[in-house]
């Protein structure tokens, strides 16, 4: 199906950093949203569709974060966290890295 090509995701991504670059941080949200749905779909098709899924959350959730909602940053973190610790475990770097950014995002919403 053409409308989850891996092509697209990259372009979506893309899209979204440059946008982010510019400052218009809504349409990079709306960029990468678009991108998690080529990765969700694409997640169904095996490990390397998950790495994709993982890194798609964390960079909406990081781009959530810059535009300074943080709520949204750290519901994506904790989804980010959840499909870390299903991949590579507990112990993994990804992990450790997904837990740290989401202790940051929570902290934001605590002050």
């Amino acid at each position: 199906m053409p409308q989850f090509d891996s092509s697209v995701s990259t372009l979506y991504s893309n899209m979204s950093a440059v946008y982010g670059e510019m400052g218009d941080m809504e349409k990079s949200i709306n960029y990468r949203l678009k991108d998690l749905k080529i990765c969700e779909q694409n997640a169904k098709n095996g490990v390397e569709g998950k790495r994709d899924l993982l890194w798609c959350l964390n960079n909406l959730a990081a781009t959530y974060f810059r535009a300074e909602k943080y709520a949204e940053a750290a519901d994506f973190f904790k989804k980010t966290l959840a499909c870390a610790e299903n991949l590579y475990g507990k112990n993994s770097d990804e992990y450790m890295q997904s837990k740290d950014d989401l202790e940051i995002a929570e902290s934001y919403l605590a002050q």
